[in-house]
Order: C-alpha cells, then sequence, then structure tokens
C-alpha cells in the first residue's frame, strides 16, 4: 500500500500496538521524529491479544493523517486511517519497523535491521542477515523484556522445558505460562 507524504509531526496521529521490541523500537524512532506522547503519538499499553483499532476509538476523528500500527481493525477505520502491519494477510508486506523508516525517510541502523528481521522471521531471519549467535541472544532478550517476560518466566520456562517430552519429530512442553517465548528461545538453539 503506497503511504502519502508524510505532513510535520504535529499533524500525524501515531497509535501504538501490542508492545514487544518492534513496537518500543518504533515507539523510540517516533520520538526522535519529534512525536509527543499524548498529542501525536499515542500508546495505550496494549498486548498483542487487545491490540485493537478501538481501543483508540476516542481518537480515530483527530485532522490529519492517523496511522495505526500493528492494530486488528475490529471496528471501519476512518478514511484518514493508514494501516502500518505486516502480519497475517499482510506477510508479504516489510516489517512494521521498516514501512515506519520508509514514512520517515529513516535509514535504519544494524540493530533495527535485526530487529525487523526478528519481528518479521525470528531467529531465521535474523540468521539469514548474518547476524552473530551474540547479536541473536541479545535482540531475543531484549524482545522478551518489552512482551514483560519476567525472570520468573524465565526460570519456569527452563523448569518446563526440563519436563519436556518427544511424540516423533515434535517436542511437547506442558506450561502454564501466558507467553511462549522463553520457552520457544531456549528451545530453538
Amino acid at each position: 500500500m503506497a503511504q502519502p507524504d508524510l505532513p510535520p509531526p504535529g499533524e500525524t496521529t501515531f497509535l501504538l500496538g501490542g508492545m514487544d521490541l518492534e513496537m518500543r523500537t518504533i515507539k523510540a524512532l517516533l520520538l526522535r521524529y519529534g512525536h509527543q506522547p499524548g498529542e501525536t503519538l499515542f500508546d495505550r499499553g496494549l498486548e498483542w491479544h487487545n491490540a485493537h483499532l478501538s481501543a483508540y476509538q476516542d481518537l480515530l476523528h483527530r485532522p490529519g493523517p492517523i496511522y495505526g500500527i500493528e492494530l486488528q481493525e475490529d471496528l471501519p477505520p476512518p478514511p484518514a486511517y493508514h494501516r502500518i502491519d505486516h502480519h497475517n494477510a499482510l506477510a508479504h508486506l516489510p516489517s512494521s519497523l521498516e514501512q515506519l523508516a520508509t514514512l520517515l525517510g529513516h535509514a535504519l541502523s544494524r540493530e533495527e535491521q535485526l530487529i525487523a528481521a526478528n519481528d518479521r522471521g525470528y531467529i531465521p531471519a535474523m540468521q539469514a542477515l548474518g547476524a552473530s549467535p551474540g547479536e541473536i541472544a541479545h535482540i531475543r532478550r531484549l524482545d522478551r523484556q518489552a512482551q514483560g517476560v519476567t525472570e520468573a518466566e524465565e526460570t519456569q520456562a527452563r523448569a518446563d522445558i526440563a519436563r519436556r517430552r518427544q511424540a516423533g519429530p515434535l517436542t511437547l512442553v506442558a506450561t502454564d505460562l501466558r507467553r511462549f517465548s522463553p520457552i520457544t528461545d531456549a528451545l530453538f538453539g
């Protein structure tokens, strides 16, 4: 989807979706480009399961373009709304961070490139960029932290993995963790 030329920060609204490392990086980038929290940058502290456009319903009639970043459109968006996303039916698009960088005319740093790759294609996408094991571990740790994974959850994940079972080619891990990233990260390596 072609994006319109971006007006100055005071005339554009950005609505953030569920928090992870990519979204945290997007927020930092918007702050760096002059967007102010509560003025043109809005973060309702959403998680993946509740990242819906309706969480920002009170802001959808603001003047100027409105960019929803990784928000499920659970209500009809207004005409000035632009969706930035790369999940599900939009998986053929660049990551949301890459789309925003293009919109802002921002060249991604090495770390930002790895963050975008991680969100788009997890560890294999970072490996495809030539990421070292240390870079991968660093990005994955930051992503788990941004998702809200606690040290207690990391510890529980290791304990749950220690009790895993094999069913043919499948590894089965019983857990009551809400977030699965500490398990998948540990199993990947």
